[in-house]
């Protein structure tokens, strides 16, 4: 597993735990979201440089 698929899955466990605990954290919430999205955005443009 290299790196940029290991930060998608904490990204994504990250985002997951944050809308269980959502009410208490808002803020934490928005920044898991924003780095599933980067990690999406890293993976697009490593797909369209293959």
């Amino acid at each position: 597993m290299d790196g940029r698929s290991l930060f998608s899955l904490l990204s994504a466990l990250l985002v997951v735990g944050f809308m269980i605990v959502e009410p208490f954290s808002r803020g934490l919430l928005i920044v898991g979201i924003l780095m599933l999205a980067t990690a999406g955005i890293l993976d697009l443009l490593d797909f369209r440089a293959e």
